[in-house]
């Protein structure tokens, strides 16, 4: 008896479920009014616009608290992006640290954000970047290279100054790929320019901690895909039309506690009087200074390096887009925004070349690529654009001869 009950509860469950689906699919065809969701409105406010706000809102969970770099990849990361190890330091690498080489190895870190992060992955999964390496330099031939992955995403200054400071007896070379984090993410909520990205999301003393556990963000996300899935199966849906309006009254709920907050707290928003270009300004001698200070260091332990700044498809003439790469990974809405940061990333490492650091653009390198190489309208490469980006590095580092004192660098 108890389970025909079941049987006939499920079975009702799913006619009325597909009475409601089919009548609202009908409704919304004849009215033509589908509900819209509320992302545009809501990443307008927290400075994120809705073409990216969904790969980087993936990655809240990505990270966890440390106490001297911010946040470093916790386990769950390690899922995500199908990485076979992570060590205990938070870093996707098969060796824990600190990494102790043995004899006639070379230690290379490669150092930035998540492109970088993409790449070093790219590089210790496969061989060719290491194998064109030794190709172009033969001198490496002997030496067993081993390379670190010392990046993540999100990651920005003053977190790789920190994070080369406290390894920095590990290397024998640094490379590191930045730019996109340092001038294009926006500053975080009521904390100083140099904070982590993610301290709002990681750090709640504030409105996060009032509305949403990082458990209760996660389940919401979950809901979220769930209902976005939903919708492409069943275009026109009463539920997913239900999910929009719930969504809405929460993430209005989020911002007027933002705004609360940020009236009552004493730290009240360092950015709210600053104008767009101050904000900018403020970026910019972040970056500079602390890899200034990264840069001093590395003479001090006298280790060879090279800085690049990655590759972007903002700048004219950077990038033969493809079709996909204009639907997929160009952000019409920031594109004056974005470029205008790269000449000036450009002219700074210009300037800093001429002192004698080693800064490289590597902006342009797809110049001539029309194929498609970037996977979002932010900055991250696919297999094809870590080889391309992986060459244009090889050629450099050969270029300025930066394994010049290969015997002394990796006997130091």
């Amino acid at each position: 008896m108890k389970n025909k009950n079941k049987v006939f509860g499920i079975l009702a469950f799913v006619l009325v479920t597909g009475f409601v689906e089919l009548s609202s699919f009908v409704a919304l065809k004849i009215s033509n009014k589908y509900p819209k969701s509320f992302d545009e409105e809501y990443s307008k406010y927290i400075g994120i616009n809705t073409v990216k706000k969904k790969q980087i809102d993936n990655n809240f969970d990505a990270e966890i608290e440390h106490p001297y770099f911010g946040h470093v990849m916790s386990e769950e990361s390690r899922k995500r992006f199908n990485s076979p190890y992570l060590n205990k330091h938070g870093f996707v690498n098969p060796m824990e640290f600190p990494y102790k080489k043995q004899k006639d190895e070379i230690v290379i870190g490669f150092f930035g954000g998540s492109v970088s992060y993409h790449f070093t992955f790219y590089a210790q999964t496969n061989d060719k970047f290491v194998n064109e390496l030794i190709e172009e330099i033969p001198e490496l031939q002997k030496y067993k290279i081993t390379v670190l992955n010392m990046a993540f995403g999100g990651s920005k200054q003053p977190q790789q100054f920190y994070i080369y400071s406290f390894f920095a007896d590990m290397f024998d070379y640094v490379i590191q790929i930045d730019g996109e984090n340092d001038v294009n993410l926006p500053p975080p909520v009521d904390r100083p320019i140099e904070y982590p990205y993610y301290s709002n999301i990681l750090y709640r003393d504030g409105v996060y901690n009032k509305l949403q556990s990082k458990k209760l963000y996660l389940l919401k996300e979950i809901i979220s895909d769930a209902a976005s899935i939903y919708k492409s199966l069943i275009p026109s849906s009463f539920i997913y039309s239900t999910w929009l309006i719930v969504e809405k009254i929460y993430k209005n709920k989020e911002i007027a506690l933002q705004k609360s907050y940020r009236e009552e707290s004493d730290r009240e928003n360092f950015y709210e009087n600053f104008s767009y270009e101050m904000q900018t300004n403020l970026l910019f001698e972040s970056w500079e200074r602390f890899s200034r200070l990264e840069v001093a260091l590395l003479k001090h332990k006298k280790t060879p390096y090279a800085f690049f700044i990655q590759p972007t498809q903002y700048l004219p003439g950077s990038k033969i887009l493809s079709e996909e790469e204009k639907q997929n990974a160009f952000d019409k809405i920031d594109a004056g925004k974005k470029k205008a940061k790269y000449l000036a990333l450009e002219n700074k490492i210009k300037n800093m070349r001429s002192e004698g650091i080693n800064y490289f653009p590597l902006t342009r390198i797809f110049k001539d690529t029309a194929k498609t190489v970037f996977n979002d309208p932010c900055c991250h490469l696919n297999d094809l654009g870590n080889e391309i980006m992986g060459r244009k590095i090889i050629k450099k580092l050969k270029e300025i001869n930066f394994f010049q004192n290969l015997q002394t660098d990796v006997n130091k």
